[in-house]
């Protein structure tokens, strides 16, 4: 039994995919099934090759993420902590996540910006020298960074595209953080606007500041984000994920049999 798993996912097209196509065409019919994690990920590889792909997404470590935890004693100081976490890449979207920080510090002193990620940093905290309260924190232990999310407000996600599922969004709303994403296409199939997140419109830094302004400066929508977003995520809990894989690899084993012994009455009768 051969299934294709299918996980990249770009705006534009996928050079790899054009590249290789010739080769990989006999390869792609030789699967019995495909998985894609995402419609995204069904929207680029659909380009290139016809057929069914059957949406599973990858899972998260749910008990994990959502286990109770004590925030970071620094960031215990009464302000409101907006979490960032991502590399400092361009398709992460780090700097609108700074520039709506630098429009909010404007009217409120109450906050601070938090960013957490691997790589290296210091071209924006040079580009951010002159505002208070944002930190950047680099290459952070993996085991560390619900600590940052129990020390959260809201979590921000300004991406600009090219996400096939987003990983960040799962284990953010599965720490119970409201979230506050980009309306992408990879981010739009996890969260549902105004229902377990909220989603903005992509490279617009005053839209993102308005969006977490409203969730830091209400209660009930904040409280009602958090136990939305946990129960999101938690249908990406890999026991449930690994429950519809199993189930996908049983009803393709069941079809070819079928087909096996339809051959077989054919030829016998």
């Amino acid at each position: 039994m051969n299934i294709g798993t299918f996980h990249a996912a770009r705006d534009n097209g996928h050079r790899l995919y054009s590249y290789s196509r010739p080769v990989t065409r006999r390869w792609f019919r030789k699967l019995d099934g495909k998985i894609a994690v995402s419609p995204a990920a069904v929207s680029l590889v659909s380009r290139y090759f016809d057929g069914y792909f059957n949406v599973i997404p990858n899972g998260i470590d749910f008990a994990w993420w959502s286990a109770e935890r004590t925030g970071r004693p620094e960031f215990a100081d009464g302000k409101k902590t907006i979490l960032f976490v991502g590399r400092p890449e361009k398709r992460k979207g780090l700097k609108y996540a700074l520039r709506a920080f630098a429009e909010l510090r404007e009217r409120r002193d109450d906050i601070r910006l938090v960013v957490v990620g691997a790589g290296d940093f210091h071209r924006y905290e040079r580009a951010m020298h002159d505002v208070e309260d944002v930190v950047f924190r680099a290459n952070v232990p993996y085991d560390e960074l619900p600590t940052y999310h129990a020390s959260a407000d809201v979590f921000c996600a300004p991406n600009t595209g090219n996400e096939s599922q987003g990983y960040v969004l799962m284990e953010a709303m599965a720490a119970g953080v409201p979230t506050v994403a980009s309306n992408i296409e990879g981010f739009a199939g996890v969260i549902t606007d105004g229902v377990d997140g909220v989603l903005v419109k992509p490279k617009d830094a005053g839209a993102l500041a308005r969006a977490v302004d409203a969730v830091l400066g209400d209660q009930a929508l904040a409280l009602k984000l958090s136990a939305a977003g946990r129960a999101r995520a938690a249908t990406y809990a890999w026991d449930k994920v690994a429950r519809r894989v199993l189930s996908y690899y049983e009803r393709l084993v069941y079809e070819r049999e079928q087909v096996a012994e339809a051959a077989r009455r054919r030829i016998e009768g």
